[in-house]
């Protein structure tokens, strides 16, 4: 058995950028919140500290890849020849759009054109 890559990235709705995974300021936690390092100064002595930064919005990568080898997050609006446009929802199956098809069954072809982030208004332009 194949096992999907764990990988994630953050939408940081203070700063309004995407951030991935490769970032040292922050950390997941087992509670599946997400934590920025902050370095402290402290009467002569440094050290850091991780707290919770609640203006992050997590997203997993599903482990596919699109018809371009673009890697499918939680979160990406993808564009399906026959289904249309629809975003990425997670549940057991990587259903798209509340179950319109199985992206398991159909990832390889659909194409990443945004998230619903940085593109919302691509799915309001599909309906």
């Amino acid at each position: 058995m194949k096992m999907r890559e764990i990988k994630f990235r953050t939408w940081d709705k203070k700063y309004h950028m995407m951030e991935y995974d490769y970032s040292t300021d922050l950390l997941i936690g087992m509670d599946g919140k997400v934590y920025k390092k902050e370095e402290r100064n402290y009467a002569g002595t440094s050290f850091i500290e991780y707290e919770v930064a609640n203006h992050f919005e997590l997203m997993q990568y599903t482990g596919l890849k699109d018809k371009n080898s673009k890697g499918i997050y939680e979160g990406d609006i993808v564009k399906h020849p026959i289904y249309g446009v629809n975003s990425v929802q997670y549940s057991d199956h990587m259903e798209l759009c509340n179950g319109k098809w199985i992206l398991s069954r159909c990832y390889k072809e659909v194409e990443v054109i945004g998230n619903i982030y940085e593109n919302p208004e691509l799915l309001e332009e599909s309906k």
